[in-house]
């Protein structure tokens, strides 16, 4: 049953109960009720929790032990004491007690309570471990005016006792607090104090031992709790919400005019929009720092009523006239079951842009509790506390200086931009893979054009039934170009491929494709076919695999160079159904026919030496196999550049006209 509706369910079964009895449902019902359970609860039972007369004694006070059993009276359902409802309603029903009267009685109760723990000599105990912890944890770290609160002997001493009590409660296997390692007395966590599960591992438990509960002290206790109060996470659930936050420094200190710009920032930070960014903005605008201070969508201005309901931020509320000394804001992925990957896409992001646009310091961490008290404390300007191990395959480290992050956050934001493109749907933007696309094109950047090679084999989603699709297809117009890559995808892999590639990777692609353009070209009505557009570089590559393995340099570039002029020879035999032509032979104006065709061949002879020096012995280091599994990236690579240069637009048409004494190919 939902939910909705078993809630609906019982509120309905609640008001007949009630209908039934003719008791009363109003907010007096409700005031006493809440007034009764924290005697209850909150005093009776937390101040001495073995006790068996609590239940009765408040009974007794108002005059209903007869009626009501304490079986009764301590019933609950959902969290929900709906006992000392039913209770509450008895009594009112029976004194009919008007608010201000009622508010009378309330403090009469709370007075007998403390009366008749008087007369038993029932002392509540006056300090808690917290109390205690907290005074003294003031008193060690609190600095007025330059001076401490502490003296040097209670430092001292307050480390000695720090010390031993880890030492001998490490020796007789005792819990120790798993967030630091402070001179408190720690105890199994609880579940209500923590954010995080309580069955977790810790290094500061022995691994010969059963106990897998790990221990916190007060100080952390408290911190985590206010922390759990202010953020409106959920206990023993938000680990599984795996929120990051991301921790502001500023460069040096906060003057007020600075202060309150990261203030409104936060505040009125909304939910980021990754495609939005990068697609809609970016793209249009250009991947520079302008267009990123430009996007107007990283906030929302003060009236916007999404602020309220944005679903991956966990922000503060900072006050409004004090200054913050601290400011951070917390991230999560707006999913149920979120991975590591997803959590880490857009504050690794935030990481390296915020202080480009802000001009602070950064430390990204899933930790809840902070992990500098400033940021004189740590060198870089962008600090990755363990980030997901995608960001070591684009990223140059953890922690970063300032002039390292501009084009560490162009590089991530085009490995999210390839992601996307790639694998991204309107309901699932599959993070999960991105892990593997950075490391593949860590590996080998032309991984970049076979990843769009794997977008268009895979198999398109049904739109409309087969009728209406053949119907759609009538009426849409046939590209001029025939069905090739658009022109903005080309300048989009491009650009992705040129950001993406580390400058220890030669970049032989666009060598070899001029190479090759000098002596053919694909019609532009056959730029759709790859294996047109790259017809002599495909039989340089089969060439090159099927060769003998003993065959040396000078005999492999022969080969591929025969080849390629046989390949060419039918090119120009059958020009008009080829799909591709030599722009050299076409071209009366660079001589005889025997001087074209010379010209044509030491062309081929030039790029199969080029061939073999930078792809095969360069690239696969000489190596059949290498060539092999690498073919594919390198096709595309070859594909993509060659549709972005000028010649690719060139058709036989003008590029001069093929003379009646070249209309076959003479012999030699």
């Amino acid at each position: 049953m939902a939910a909705a509706t078993k809630k609906e369910l019982f509120a309905r079964l609640g008001k007949e109960a009630l209908a039934q009895e003719g008791l009363p449902n109003d907010v007096r019902v409700d005031q006493l009720a809440e007034y009764l359970g924290f005697i209850w609860r909150r005093m009776l039972r937390f101040w001495f929790p073995k006790s068996d007369w609590a239940t009765k004694l408040i009974l007794e006070l108002l005059k209903l032990e007869d009626s009501i059993t304490p079986e009764r009276a301590e019933a609950g359902r959902s969290g929900t004491p709906t006992g000392w409802f039913y209770v509450a309603a008895r009594y009112i029903q029976r004194e009919s007690l008007t608010i201000e009267a009622l508010d009378d009685r309330m403090a009469e109760l709370g007075t007998e309570v403390l009366r008749y723990l008087a007369t038993h000599q029932l002392t509540p105990p006056s300090n808690s471990r917290f109390e205690s912890a907290f005074r003294d944890y003031v008193r060690a770290t609190i600095t007025i005016d330059g001076q401490m609160l502490a003296s040097v002997t209670g430092l001292t001493e307050r480390f000695a006792r720090e010390l031993q009590q880890y030492t001998e409660r490490k020796a007789i296997n005792k819990v120790q607090c798993s967030l630091c390692s402070s001179p408190y007395e720690a105890r199994p966590q609880d579940k209500s104090e923590v954010l995080f599960k309580p069955q977790q591992y810790s290094n500061k438990t022995r691994l010969d031992t059963s106990t897998v509960v790990r221990g916190i002290c007060p100080i952390c206790a408290i911190e985590l709790m206010l922390r759990q109060v202010q953020q409106g996470m959920r206990a023993g659930s938000a680990q599984d919400e795996k929120p990051v936050t991301l921790w502001l420094y500023p460069t040096y200190f906060f003057t007020p005019e600075t202060a309150q710009v990261i203030h409104d920032f936060i505040n009125q930070l909304r939910d980021l929009n990754l495609p939005g960014l990068i697609f809609s903005h970016l793209e249009r605008h250009g991947f520079t720092l302008d267009a990123l201070a430009t996007y107007e969508n990283f906030v929302a201005p003060a009236a916007d009523a999404t602020i309220g309901t944005t679903w991956t931020l966990r922000v503060p509320q900072f006050a409004e006239r004090d200054l913050a000394s601290l400011f951070f804001f917390t991230l999560r992925p707006a999913m149920s079951k979120p991975t590591d990957t997803d959590s880490w896409v857009v504050p690794v992001f935030y990481a390296l842009a915020l202080p480009l646009l802000l001009d602070i310091n950064v430390v990204a961490t899933a930790s809840f509790v902070p992990l500098y008290s400033s940021s004189a404390e740590f060198r870089g300007t962008t600090v990755l506390d363990a980030p997901h191990s995608f960001t070591k395959y684009v990223l140059d480290g953890d922690e970063l200086r300032v002039d390292q992050i501009e084009p560490q956050l162009w590089r991530l934001l085009r490995l999210y931009q390839l992601h996307l493109d790639v694998f991204a749907e309107p309901k699932d933007m599959r993070w999960g893979m991105l892990n593997g696309v950075a490391k593949d094109v860590d590996t080998d950047p032309l991984a970049v054009f076979s990843y769009y090679e794997r977008k268009q084999r895979a198999p398109k989603k049904e739109e409309a039934a087969k009728g209406k699709g053949k119907a759609k297809a009538k009426t849409q117009p046939k590209t001029e170009g025939g069905d090739t890559i658009p022109p903005y995808v080309v300048d989009r892999y491009m650009a992705i491929y040129h950001t993406l590639r580390r400058d220890t990777v030669t970049s032989f692609i666009a060598r070899l494709v001029d190479a090759y353009a000098v002596f053919y070209h694909a019609d532009y009505a056959h730029l759709g076919s790859a294996y047109t557009v790259l017809r002599p570089l495909g039989t340089a590559i089969d060439v090159t695999k099927n060769s003998n393995p003993d065959s040396d340099e000078e005999t492999l570039i022969l080969l591929i160079a025969g080849a390629i002029n046989d390949e060419m020879d039918r090119v120009r035999n059958d020009s008009a159904t080829s799909g591709g032509f030599d722009p050299i032979w076409m071209d009366k104006s660079q001589g005889t026919v025997p001087e074209r065709l010379d010209i044509s061949r030491q062309a081929i002879a030039h790029f199969a030496q080029q061939f073999v020096t930078l792809c095969f012995n360069e690239y696969c280091k000489g190596d059949r196999g290498v060539l092999r599994e690498r073919a594919n990236r390198i096709r595309s690579a070859a594909n993509f550049y060659y549709l972005s240069q000028p010649y690719a637009r060139r058709n036989r048409t003008n590029s001069g006209s093929e003379s009646s004494e070249a209309s076959t190919t003479p012999k030699e």
